[in-house]
């Protein structure tokens, strides 16, 4: 999701397979006509948004994603009735309902966590990272867990948050739209309107877990963590 003065101006929406932009992001002309000459910055948004597209058909933890979200949308047109108003969990069967429980819990797992505090933090730092297990379902899964460190002005708050799917693809996103913004390849502060969670998790970890790396390695180590079904971070 790419964002411009605090709103959103392109989206990706998993469940349709469709890019959304706003009009200013020209793409497309009136006319449904590739526009001659996009710019670089239009360029670059569309770039962010097709990323995500391209995680879920080729990456592991992605494809994981969308088979699940698919699968909870057969379940929720289980619930409509005849004028295609949703009666909710309650109006699926017992087998149903333990299906649709399990697969919230995957999701929740393989995505990970947002912070629970409302307000947008001004500065995020790693402040420590552990491995473990957790079970999901039936099923025993080792998970990466972050702890951050959230400062809000005078203040701070530490958080511990499974790392997953969404602080990575959202993190390589943002970098690689914002190397094609700049035509460079170097580190360089991101706008200063872009939430830092999730997106300048993958730096944070980058500084605390392998601060020598490039920014392309960067990217490449957290494509490569899209390649299993739990979300790890390699570490350098």
């Amino acid at each position: 999701m790419a964002q411009e003065l605090g709103s959103t101006i392109a989206s990706y929406h998993l469940h349709k397979l469709l890019i959304d932009l706003r009009p200013e992001v020209e793409i497309v002309g009136p006319d449904d006509n590739p526009v001659e000459r996009v710019s670089k910055q239009a360029a670059a948004i569309f770039a962010h948004e097709y990323i995500h597209y391209l995680h879920n058909f080729s990456t592991v933890a992605g494809y994981a994603t969308f088979e699940i979200v698919q699968q909870l949308l057969a379940l929720f047109s289980l619930t409509l009735d005849e004028r295609g108003a949703s009666g909710g969990s309650k109006a699926l069967g017992s087998d149903q309902r333990g299906l649709y429980l399990d697969c919230l819990g995957r999701l929740c797992a393989l995505y990970g966590d947002r912070p629970r505090e409302t307000l947008t933090p001004e500065s995020m730092v790693v402040a420590s990272v552990r491995e473990g297990k957790e079970r999901v379902g039936e099923v025993e899964v080792e998970t990466a867990w972050v702890t951050w460190e959230f400062g809000f002005g005078e203040t701070s708050k530490r958080e511990e948050l499974r790392l997953g799917f969404l602080a990575l693809t959202e993190g390589i996103a943002i970098e690689c739209e914002h190397m094609l913004t700049t035509g460079s390849l170097d580190w360089a502060a991101l706008p200063a309107n872009v939430p830092l969670f999730p997106y300048a998790a993958l730096r944070m970890l980058r500084a605390a877990l392998a601060p020598s790396a490039s920014r392309i390695d960067t990217v490449k180590l957290a494509t490569l963590a899209l390649g299993f079904n739990r979300v790890q971070f390699p570490i350098c």
